[in-house]
């Protein structure tokens, strides 16, 4: 199985000093998704975290350690290998009180196929399994700033919750941090940011450049342009078209059917499945 050859490979772990040696599973530079669960941030570097896991006093079966704020988000309950996610994540590192359990069932199996190629510049790789990806959305609150009007925006700090309905265009310039939902037909044009997380709807469609990262979620016939991009995360259903242009690392989950175009990239990681499904229930849609 896939996952078997993953913890082979990337597995480190670290020592801890007590009456009994313990040797703490750790992966750098992903962070940890889990299905249907609400974790919990605290304020403590890795070691505090660390502490706090093996203390008899807190529960804690994993953490993801973002090194870049000195916090830790801490999962409580017992994972299991087909409950979680690993994404790439350059400031963060995963730590595990245990290997997750492997609870699925044995008519479900796993045919994993790998195609690589790299070069001293770059390198690709692209994955197929038999196994359905549910993709679950982060949250980012209850209220939306709706725009029933095409409008430009911009220069701001953070925008969080914009919601771009059917038909219209919001245009985007010099803002640090955007999370945003676009209605099919509707669109969004970025000119510069730092983060972002972008919903697009099927027929939406969004052109972006000069941002740091994004993740983006593309429903079926949904489209995403991008340039001068750092990393990206993608979601592609069938027929969704994504076409980037000097990025940093790509990772690309998809479904068949779909249009993938990245040229001039640092790295590229494709997981194909046979199904992708998105999970809306972290974010509300009934504010516009």
């Amino acid at each position: 199985m896939w996952y078997i050859f993953f913890y082979i490979l990337f597995f480190h772990s670290i020592k801890t000093i007590s009456s009994n040696i313990k040797y703490i599973p750790v992966i750098h530079n992903v962070s940890l998704e889990v299905f249907n669960y609400n974790s919990t941030i605290i304020n403590g570097s890795c070691h505090t975290c660390v502490c706090a896991m093996l203390s008899n006093t807190t529960q804690i079966s994993a953490f993801n350690c973002f090194h870049n704020n000195n916090t830790c988000e801490i999962f409580t309950k017992s994972l299991t290998i087909d409950s979680l996610s690993l994404m790439n994540n350059s400031i963060s590192s995963v730590y595990f009180n245990s290997l997750p359990s492997d609870t699925v069932t044995p008519e479900i199996t796993f045919t994993t196929k790998i195609t690589s190629y790299s070069t001293e510049e770059n390198s690709s790789a692209i994955i197929t399994t038999d196994s359905p990806y549910m993709s679950v959305f982060p949250s980012f609150g209850n209220t939306w700033d709706c725009f029933n009007n095409s409008t430009t925006i911009g220069n701001k700090n953070f925008i969080n919750g914009l919601y771009v309905k059917n038909g219209k265009t919001l245009t985007i310039g010099n803002t640090k941090n955007i999370s945003a939902y676009v209605e099919s037909n509707a669109s969004v044009i970025i000119s510069s940011a730092g983060t972002i997380i972008l919903f697009i709807q099927s027929d939406g469609y969004a052109e972006i450049a000069n941002i740091k990262e994004i993740t983006v979620y593309l429903e079926s016939k949904a489209k995403l342009v991008i340039s001068n991009c750092g990393d990206i995360t993608a979601y592609l259903q069938s027929n969704a078209t994504i076409i980037a242009t000097h990025t940093g690392d790509v990772t690309i989950f998809y479904e068949n059917g779909s249009n993938r175009n990245i040229t001039s990239m640092k790295t590229k990681n494709e997981i194909l499945y046979p199904s992708i499904v998105f999970n809306y229930s972290n974010i509300s849609l009934n504010g516009c």
